[in-house]
């Protein structure tokens, strides 16, 4: 154990330990129990000497969900909901929180339109953020880059997750899928990326970069056009 090397800056892993401390003194000290929930908002390793921001959240689970869980909520969440509809999501504070505070401030592809119908058009013109990305993500093209329509112009065409070429890599099946998006029926693509999200912290960068495009492609055609 002593030979263990830090994977975050000693300076970060110092406060880390300072505020456990503080936390576990202070549960030991109360005598109510509570549940613990802790956020964790980025991955830890990559904080450095100058972040100097960093959150433990404890507390009841379901008041800390409701105060903070829109404003953190992982991507993965949105993702696994898109696909199999199962996390009875708040949409208008997630399109307001998640999306406009959070999701959208960096330049990124996500699925965003299955919770833009809980909307009105004054709200949405409220989120500047979000306005700006559907306005530029309203049909396929636009969610394809000059490295990807090269990669898939030689791909062969299809109309069934059936003929996808079973020894290609999974970013290469990606690619494919998105090659034949308008020719494969969108359940079919459903249940490849319903079979695939188990997969989903195993990722490659490219794999993870696919996955969302593939994901905000199947979101795209079933929730708008």
């Amino acid at each position: 154990m002593l030979n263990l090397t830090p994977a975050m800056n000693i300076n970060t892993v110092k406060q880390v330990k300072r505020i456990l401390k503080d936390i576990v003194i202070e549960s030991v000290e109360s005598k109510e129990k509570t549940d613990v929930m802790t956020i964790l908002m980025d991955d830890i390793s990559k904080l450095t000497q100058a972040d100097q921001k960093f959150a433990i959240a404890i507390g009841n689970v379901k008041d800390i969900n409701n105060a903070y869980g829109y404003n953190l909520r992982p991507i993965v969440d949105v993702l696994e909901d898109v696909l199999f509809d199962n996390k009875s999501l708040d949409h208008k504070k997630l399109v307001k929180e998640t999306y406009e505070n959070s999701y959208f401030k960096a330049k990124r592809i996500l699925p965003i339109y299955k919770y833009l119908s809980s909307l009105s058009e004054e709200e949405l013109n409220a989120c500047p953020n979000v306005s700006r990305y559907i306005e530029c993500h309203s049909e396929k093209e636009d969610y394809l880059n000059r490295s990807i329509i090269k990669t898939i112009g030689n791909f062969p065409r299809a109309t069934s997750m059936s003929q996808l070429p079973s020894e290609w890599t999974n970013w290469r099946k990606m690619l494919w899928i998105i090659k034949n998006f308008d020719d494969i029926p969108l359940d079919e693509v459903q249940g490849f990326l319903q079979e695939e999200f188990s997969n989903y912290n195993d990722f490659t960068d490219n794999e993870r970069s696919s996955f969302h495009r593939l994901v905000s492609l199947y979101d795209l055609y079933r929730y708008k056009l």
